[in-house]
């Protein structure tokens, strides 16, 4: 007979974690998943936007089953005690009709934003939703609708990272404040 430790899950975030991801090509979303369920997303909502990966923007078959059994091995590889649910691709229409108003946004956005920094360890116990757009950016029409909707533009750093890293970013700088 062997004797096993207790598994002792990791601690889940203090407050919401909500991953809204601009649809990239297949295998870049099925890593982006992975990752942001290791750095604690509490839930990814894949989007479909203007400058989508043509691939993805009218996705043939519905992937979220796919990317939800990458979720559940992830975190019982981080050993998470829930697993994040992955939604089914939606657009930003239908992400404002149902947005929380007590959520805050930050939408990633190289112009005219804030660092990141300076506002992450006050908000560490606010729910938050990170909205990561497509590689070349947001079109000026979601950056329009996005703010008038309240989103906080902020960046990660001097660089311009790749859609599949920044939300990635933005999930381990919360993280470290956390603890």
């Amino acid at each position: 007979m062997r004797v096993f430790e207790p598994l002792i899950p990791a601690p889940e975030p203090p407050a919401p974690r909500r991953l809204i991801q601009c649809l990239p090509n297949r295998e870049r979303m099925r890593w982006i998943v992975e990752k942001a369920v290791e750095f604690g997303a509490t839930e990814l909502i894949p989007l479909a936007c203007d400058k989508a990966y043509v691939g993805e923007q009218a996705p043939k078959q519905d992937k979220s089953a796919t990317w939800s059994r990458v979720a559940l091995e992830a975190a019982r590889q981080c050993r998470r005690a829930t697993v994040p649910p992955v939604r089914t691709p939606q657009t930003l229409a239908d992400l404002l009709a149902a947005r929380d108003a007590d959520e805050i946004w930050f939408m990633l956005d190289r112009d005219e934003s804030q660092p990141l920094g300076v506002l992450a360890a006050d908000l560490r116990h606010q729910p938050l939703s990170i909205l990561v757009g497509p590689e070349g950016g947001w079109s000026v029409e979601e950056r329009a609708v996005l703010r008038a909707a309240g989103a906080v533009t902020v960046r990660v750093g001097a660089r311009v990272l790749r859609t599949e890293s920044a939300g990635l970013a933005v999930l381990a700088t919360l993280a470290a404040f956390e603890t």
